[in-house]
């Protein structure tokens, strides 16, 4: 089994596991590290190595962050940098936590991240109301 860890700004990332797992059920090796206001990115950097080490014997782990530079996203670049076994992907959302766990263990790290990515560009999506649908109820 691959291991999971999100890291975001803020309880953005316990709210999206919460749903997740209202889908796809409870997930084990699975951490969900916060970021909090005021907290020094030493403290980010110890619960990320913290829930990294709580997945011993796990060899693969996959990384999903909020925002692509910000601090969660770099702070994990810094630790997983020359660290082959990791995966990183910011923007997480729904589709891709889905994914995630679905698939986790189907798949190697390389084609599961090219699942997670694939799932949640799809999940992004702007619908527009046609003439014909303008009189309907939704």
């Amino acid at each position: 089994m691959i291991g999971v860890v999100i890291c975001t700004h803020g309880a953005a990332g316990r709210g999206l596991v919460q749903s997740a797992e209202m889908i796809c059920g409870q997930q084990a090796h699975l951490a969900v590290v916060s970021y909090e206001m005021g907290e020094t990115t030493e403290a980010l950097r110890q619960q990320i190595n913290k829930s990294f080490a709580s997945f011993e014997p796990l060899s693969e782990i996959f990384v999903l962050t909020d925002i692509k530079g910000g601090t969660p996203f770099n702070v994990m670049v810094d630790i997983i940098r020359d660290a082959p076994q990791y995966r990183l992907v910011s923007g997480v959302n729904l589709p891709m936590l889905l994914e995630l766990f679905i698939n986790r263990d189907n798949l190697g790290l390389d084609a599961l991240t090219d699942k997670v990515l694939a799932s949640g560009q799809k999940g992004i999506y702007q619908y527009t109301v046609s003439n014909e649908d303008a009189d309907e109820d939704f």
